[in-house]
Formats: C-alpha cells, sequence, structure tokens
C-alpha cells in the first residue's frame, strides 16, 4: 500500500508541473473563429503539438512541460499569426489570444515577345486570385514595345498597390523597375486598368495589398 501511495503521489506532482496555454482566436473585426488551426512548439526542445480552436473561438493546450514556447495560428485567407518567448513555469499557464489580419493579394504575369520581331496584340486572360475570396475579375495585358523586342530588352517590373473595397488598384506603384521606364510604364498603364472582385470580411468588403510581377520575356 505504501508504494501505490508513493506511485499515485508521484503522479500527481508530475501532472501538476504540467503547464497549459489558452486562448481565443479573433478576426480584425472581434468575431471569434472557430477551427482555426494552431500549432505549440518547445522552442528548447523542438516537441510540437497542435490542435483547434472551438465553436467559440477557444483553444487550449494542455499537459505541456515547463520551458519556452511559440504559438503558431493558421486560417486560410488570413496572414500566418506568430507569438514566442512564452515561458511556462511548472503548474503554470499562460493566455495567448490570437489576433488575426487579413491576407494579401499576388498577382505574377509573363509576357512573352519574339526577339527582333514586332509585338503581338496583347491577349487577354482571367487568373483567380490567392486570396479566397477576392479574385481578379478583369486583366489588361501590358503592351510590349516593339523597339525593345527588337533590341532585345528583357526584364521583370514589380508593382503594389491597395484594392479598394469596390475592387479597383489604389496608390499603384513600382516597388522593383525593370530596369527599362518604357516597360514599367508599359506594366502601369495596363494594371491601372485591372479589375478585382473585392475580399469580404464577414460580408462586408475591406481593403488589402497586392503585389504583381510583370515579366517581359522574349521566346526563345
Amino acid at each position: 500500500m505504501r508504494t501505490i501511495a508513493l506511485l499515485l503521489l508521484s503522479a500527481a506532482l508530475v501532472t501538476a508541473q504540467q503547464t497549459t496555454i489558452a486562448g481565443t482566436v479573433l478576426d480584425p473585426t472581434g468575431a471569434v473563429v472557430p477551427n482555426a488551426k494552431l500549432l505549440a512548439k518547445n522552442t528548447e526542445t523542438g516537441a510540437q503539438t497542435a490542435t483547434l480552436s472551438d465553436a467559440a473561438g477557444e483553444y487550449r493546450f494542455a499537459g505541456l512541460a515547463a520551458g519556452h514556447f511559440a504559438v503558431d495560428a493558421l486560417v486560410p485567407g488570413f496572414r500566418r499569426f506568430h507569438v514566442e518567448n512564452l515561458a511556462l513555469v511548472s503548474g503554470g499557464s499562460v493566455r495567448a489570444d490570437v489576433r488575426l489580419e487579413i491576407g494579401s493579394l499576388q498577382e505574377s504575369v509573363t509576357i512573352l515577345g519574339t526577339r527582333g520581331a514586332p509585338a503581338m496584340p496583347p491577349r487577354r486572360i482571367r487568373v483567380g486570385g490567392n486570396v479566397q475570396p477576392g479574385a481578379l475579375l478583369k486583366q489588361v495585358k501590358p503592351v510590349y514595345p516593339a523597339e525593345l523586342q527588337a533590341q532585345g530588352v528583357e526584364g521583370v517590373t514589380s508593382l503594389r498597390a491597395v484594392i479598394s473595397k469596390d475592387g479597383t488598384p489604389l496608390s499603384l506603384q513600382v516597388s522593383n523597375s525593370a530596369g527599362n521606364a518604357q516597360l514599367d510604364a508599359a506594366a502601369l498603364a495596363a494594371v491601372s486598368q485591372w479589375r478585382y472582385r473585392p475580399t469580404l470580411l464577414n460580408g462586408e468588403p475591406v481593403e488589402v495589398l497586392t503585389g504583381i510581377d510583370i515579366n517581359f520575356k522574349l521566346a526563345q
């Protein structure tokens, strides 16, 4: 009986030394987010465990050993949430609420030309957005200047813009030049005419950032 009592006491002490991380997952409006995937990683041992938030947006990691932890939250359409340096002591608990931020859109377009030949008329295609439910609805392709094709000039123009609540690109600017002013100007002129289905958050349109790469490339 003495041995059993010692074993029970030992088990109770181990349980008491376990730690807990808990919190609520919220979107930018303060609404709770159910079924969010969360990961807790002990940065000292590398041990990792996963869980999902419940219908009330609550999550809980129980039975963790003391140490320093990092918590990540992964929800489609939102940026990855990350918090670290959560110091857990034996028998203690830490609350780490998750505030999600809406993600951004990214587009990449390759414009093919023929080396030494006049430019062909632009071809319209429809490309979907990368973040649901925001999507590109109208895409006007840039015109590859014929003289640059004849000279063998290639380059990639990277643009940044804010997709407004009505789906138009605002504050459109070159974030990385192709190294040729004509290529940059052609990219700006075309993308300014693009139109998007705006991203919706809880049924309401919101502004999001977008990155666009226009690749002016000559066919081999």
